[in-house]
């Protein structure tokens, strides 16, 4: 017989890839814990692309799948932020002069200060989750 854990990781990759597995023979508690289990990119996969846990997770999992969006969102922010960090610095490369140098001042405090807006924003959003532990 397997253990728990053997099930769960067996459950857990039918889960992430077998849109057709049927979920439905296992206890509801026990569905909700193994989708709880997996890592926020993941759970919203899962939401997104298998119609059959989409009820199962806006019902028992909402706090989950907001945090899951939330750092999706964050992501994509992040990385359009770097890129644009990145671009700046191979533009001014070119030029050593005091202007690029005033430039990238003022854009390193513009993207610090983007930093801790977001920052801010998180922790407001998560308090309650960060005290808890």
């Amino acid at each position: 017989m397997d253990s728990e854990f053997e099930i769960d990781r067996k459950i857990e990759g039918s889960v992430t890839s077998n849109p057709s597995f049927n979920f439905e023979e296992i206890p509801m508690d026990m569905q909700v814990e193994i989708l709880r289990k997996l890592d926020p990119q993941t759970l919203l996969n899962v939401y997104q692309t298998n119609h059959q846990f989409r009820d199962l997770i806006k019902e028992k999992l909402p706090n989950e799948l907001k945090k899951a969006r939330f750092e999706l969102q964050a992501f994509h922010k992040w990385r359009s932020y770097l890129k644009y960090f990145r671009y700046c610095i191979s533009w001014t490369d070119n030029f050593h002069d005091k202007l690029s140098a005033k430039f990238i001042e003022k854009f390193t405090s513009i993207f610090a200060q983007n930093i801790l807006e977001d920052l801010k924003e998180y922790f407001s959003s998560h308090s309650h989750e960060i005290f808890r532990r």
